[in-house]
């Protein structure tokens, strides 16, 4: 693995990470796949450490981040869970605590649109809230409403 990773580092090409999301003309491909009662959606879920103490005040400034932030990114609506987590931070040390993960669906025409709303979401958490990183996970799924 070791040997990989500098062949990596050293050939020049852009790390994993580094590498840009697929295409934006991209669709889920779960169009044909997808039961009778259910529509092909792009499934969008964020997992970040969550913003705010939970005083009176920092429930305030939570609120007023779903408002000006989420719902004006994904108007047409998500679901936001609280989590436990734990993770490594850059200098090796375990850290955890409590999190949030947003789940949002889009029509897979609107794909591009819906990877704009996400990444702006991604980079407005690490700004506001100082997070070094955002866990974006994207996924093909087959939902009816």
């Amino acid at each position: 693995m070791w040997a990989l990773v500098l062949v990596t580092v050293f050939s020049g090409e852009a790390a994993p990470w580094q590498q840009p999301l697929p295409a934006d003309t991209a669709k889920p491909s779960v169009g044909t796949s997808c039961a009778s009662a259910l529509q092909p959606y792009i499934k969008t879920t964020l997992y970040f450490e969550r913003p705010g103490s939970l005083t009176t005040a920092g429930q305030r400034k939570w609120q007023a981040f779903i408002r000006e932030v989420l719902v004006r990114h994904f108007p047409d609506g998500g679901t936001i869970l609280e989590n436990i987590g734990w993770w490594r931070d850059p200098d090796g040390k375990v850290a955890g605590g409590r999190g949030n993960t947003l789940i949002v669906l889009g029509a897979p025409e609107k794909v591009a649109e819906h990877r704009r709303a996400a990444a702006a979401v991604v980079a407005e958490i690490k700004k506001r809230y100082q997070q070094q990183s955002v866990l974006w996970e994207e996924s093909a799924v087959c939902a009816s409403f």
